[in-house]
């Protein structure tokens, strides 16, 4: 089915969490719109929403049936995911399927695809657990780019690189 973008404006009295819950349950058990994906701001009284329906029109009875009012109903022609726009959905769900870009030779990573990534973390060690307090990405590498590492050249760099002098380290 094709999919649709609404804007919804009302007074910030009249959109309410109750009101976008009986919104949710509304499309849940209609077997003529499908909700793809929905963004609220309650203090503004604002709504966008990406629905699927037959049609235009059929949308539009929908929304009047439910006396849920919109100012406008267009038909989507792009989608984009973080930062990817694509020019059909299923162009659109690749590039949602992209959780990173290669930083040597820039092809896409997708979710399930090997990957190598040099990684800052900060952690605790207990005796019977670790806990990362913070990890950062430094390198985020296709799994090509990142065969073509080798672990230990990259380990010597680094500690060269980064060796601190005993005096000004601080130990708790």
């Amino acid at each position: 089915m094709p999919k649709f973008m609404v804007i919804q404006t009302m007074s910030p009295a009249a959109l309410t969490r109750e009101r976008v819950w009986q919104f949710q349950e509304a499309i849940q058990d209609s077997s003529e719109v499908i909700g793809c994906q929905s963004f609220y701001s309650l203090a503004e009284g604002k709504a966008v929403s990406i629905l699927e329906a037959q049609d235009q029109g059929a949308l539009a009875e929908w929304f009047q049936r439910m006396e849920m009012p919109y100012q406008s109903i267009t038909p989507v022609e792009l989608e984009g995911y973080h930062g990817m726009v694509a020019a059909d959905s299923e162009e659109a769900e690749e590039a949602e399927d992209i959780f990173a870009e290669c930083e040597w030779c820039n092809a896409p990573i997708y979710h399930g695809n090997a990957s190598v990534e040099i990684t800052r973390h900060i952690q605790q060690v207990d005796s019977d657990e670790i806990t990362v307090i913070n990890a950062e990405a430094l390198l985020t590498l296709c799994a090509s780019c990142g065969n073509r590492l080798d672990e230990e050249k990259i380990g010597k760099a680094l500690k060269s690189l980064l060796a601190a002098p005993a005096a000004e380290c601080e130990t708790n």
